[in-house]
């Protein structure tokens, strides 16, 4: 059995691992007027079947092999069948917010999701979070906790990206009324209410149009980028972002040209797959502009004078946000068109970025100002892509295993899940002896992180515990029987093992204490209770010697025929091979035929019972005595 069930395991092991590995939770898209995008197939195909309409910020979040779980206006929430989910409305973000939304899968856990909002306006709502279980109604999802106030008012910002270990997630914000950035650190044992704040950049208060504009870390959580509709001039911001502590320091300010039209209105920013390069939106009622900065020197001079605008070909739709997607490509919203544009290979510096607009038909569906806010970490390529192996999946109770990870791209830390294990977790890379003592079917789950991200595959019923079978002996006449079972072994407590007392039956040929271990088909195996035998060859009783049993195999009745009627009581009981009565009687002398002193019968109808073997146990006078019968 074990050859066989350790191919099974690597098997589907690899298999799993091959389904996993490329993270694919940014991968369906919907934003807009009822539009969305659907990035599986490596090419981007518009979706028509949303049911959403947000005029800007919104995050949707898909499993890890891009099958849509829920998407959120920031307001409202939608499962993977478009409809609302239960207690998901009334959510405390903005039909006009920048970054209404931003959802988060809690690290650690595969069913759980957070979605924090931003009110619009910096708005009395302020900086909220609910939490989605994806276990409830069905696996389809319910908002289980709605609109926990961490901060009573702040700007349309809200940004992610994974800790130094690739465990953790960092939440950030920027206050209203001052020059703060909070940074709220979420794990495996939930969100750290306690932020790291940072009192570095502008100063946002006054009018509320200032709390507009999007926030946007790079993939590697090392620098923030920030677009604010602030006091005329308005600008963009570079920050670092120090993704060990929550910290963000060394403000640089990137000025852009002023406008003929006046006063132009910075919106969207997002970084390049690799982090090097920049873009940014701005847009007035006349013109729209895309503009990009080189950060590959780090030096604020030459980062300002790189600065390429790149003017938008259809300034009647006015561009919104732009955000990074599965592909490495930088896509751009764009106000009530049919259609979004992209920037195909944002890593290069200048126009060979290849900025195209209108690249991406809707099929009849509207963009508005935003599009879906993700953690980008997750579209990093050095993330782990997971595969594991165990030795065995398909065992016996009280067995003890051993779990490997076969993950690629060098995960630096693990979190192991085996519920119904005597180990309910570990973090080491190859957790051994993990024992199932009580039967059933176990999920495992394995997170495996690095600085880049996580991934994380859950199998259900990955591991099949069976429950070893009870045995019981009985002894009639000379011979011990056990319960019927798939195989069995017999022992003699002093001498151990009986060599070739394979069968349901043995004889014992000397006195001694004996027990049989019976298994089943799969080798799970049981053993029942001990009977000593202080003779050689065991005597029937007298009582025994006084009834048989006819035909023996039998068709549908058997007659028990006795020698006599000497007797005050008689019970028969019969039971099949699991244990279990089929028949029971209690009879005086007076209920059986015949006279006392000659031989008298009992009838008994059996028709009803199927084929098989049973045991009819006789009891006389308070003695009881075994016999098998067998219904052809």
């Amino acid at each position: 059995m074990k050859n066989r069930v350790l191919f099974i395991v690597l098997f589907l092991g690899m298999c799993a691992g091959l389904l996993q590995a490329q993270n694919k939770q940014g991968n369906i898209w919907y934003f807009g007027n009822y539009a969305g995008i659907d990035f599986n197939n490596g090419t981007p195909v518009a979706l028509t079947n949303s049911a959403m309409y947000q005029m800007e910020g919104c995050s949707s979040i898909a499993d890890s092999l891009g099958n849509l779980l829920f998407y959120t206006s920031g307001n409202n929430v939608w499962n993977k069948q478009h409809q609302m989910m239960p207690n998901g409305w009334a959510l405390h973000g903005g039909l006009s917010s920048s970054q209404s939304a931003l959802i988060v899968q809690q690290p650690g856990s595969y069913n759980l999701y957070y979605i924090f909002t931003a009110d619009e306006e910096a708005g009395s709502d302020g900086f909220c979070y609910s939490i989605v279980d994806m276990n409830a109604s069905g696996g389809l999802g319910d908002v289980i906790q709605k609109n926990v106030q961490l901060l009573n008012q702040v700007t349309e910002k809200i940004t992610a990206c994974f800790d130094s270990t690739g465990l953790g997630v960092w939440v950030i914000t920027h206050d209203w009324g001052n020059s703060s950035f909070l940074a709220y650190h979420l794990t495996s044992s939930g969100l750290n209410l306690v932020p790291t704040i940072s009192n570095v950049g502008p100063l946002i208060n006054g009018n509320i149009y200032n709390a507009i504009g999007c926030l946007q870390s790079n993939t590697t959580g090392s620098y923030l980028a920030m677009a604010n509709e602030n006091a005329y001039p308005d600008k963009f911001y570079l920050f670092n972002f120090d993704n060990s502590t929550g910290t963000i320091s060394n403000q640089i300010i990137l000025n852009v040209p002023a406008l003929i039209n006046g006063p132009y209105l910075p919106y969207g920013v997002a970084f390049s797959q690799n982090g090097e390069v920049l873009y940014g939106t701005v847009h007035t009622p006349q013109v729209s502009i895309l503009y990009q900065w080189d950060l590959s020197s780090g030096n604020a001079a030459t980062i300002n004078a790189s600065i390429l605008s790149i003017p938008d070909s259809s300034p009647l739709h006015e561009v919104g946000a732009i955000a990074l997607a599965p592909d490495k490509k930088i896509y751009c919203a764009k106000w009530q068109s049919t259609f979004i544009s992209v920037i195909n290979n944002p890593d290069i510096v200048g126009l060979g970025c290849n900025y195209v607009d209108s690249a991406i038909y809707l099929l009849g569906m509207q963009s508005y100002l935003g599009l879906p806010n993700f953690n980008v970490g997750i579209f990093k390529k050095a993330a782990p892509a997971i595969n594991l192996m165990s030795t065995d999946t398909l065992f016996c109770e009280k067995h003890c295993i051993d779990f490997y990870d076969l993950s690629t791209n060098s995960p630096t830390s693990w979190q192991w899940l085996f519920p119904g294990a005597d180990s309910l977790t570990s973090t080491l890379q190859n957790p051994t002896n993990i024992c199932y003592n009580i039967y059933g079917s176990y999920d495992v789950t394995l997170i495996a992180c690095n600085a880049a991200g996580c991934d994380t595959l859950h199998l259900t019923n990955f591991i099949n515990c069976y429950q070893n079978p009870t045995d019981s002996i009985y002894q009639s006449n000379d011979t011990l029987f056990s319960l019927p079972a798939f195989g069995y072994q017999w022992y003699e407590v002093t001498n151990g093992i009986i060599a070739g007392a394979t069968n349901q039956y043995f004889i014992p040929q000397q006195a001694g204490s004996y027990y049989c271990i019976a298994s089943d088909s799969i080798g799970c195996a049981g053993s029942s209770g001990t009977i000593v035998i202080t003779g050689t060859s065991p005597q029937p009783s007298p009582k025994e010697r006084e009834f048989s049993v006819i035909p023996n195999p039998f068709g549908d009745k058997i007659i028990i025929t006795f020698k006599n009627k000497n007797f005050k009581q008689l019970s028969i009981t019969i039971k099949n091979v699991l244990g279990q009565n089929v028949y029971s009687r209690v009879c005086s002398p007076s209920g059986v035929r015949g006279s006392s002193g000659v031989n008298g019968s009992f009838e008994i109808d059996l028709s009803s019972l199927p084929q098989g073997i049973y045991f009819l146990d006789a009891n006389i006078d308070g003695e009881s005595t075994v016999k098998k019968i067998v219904k052809k």
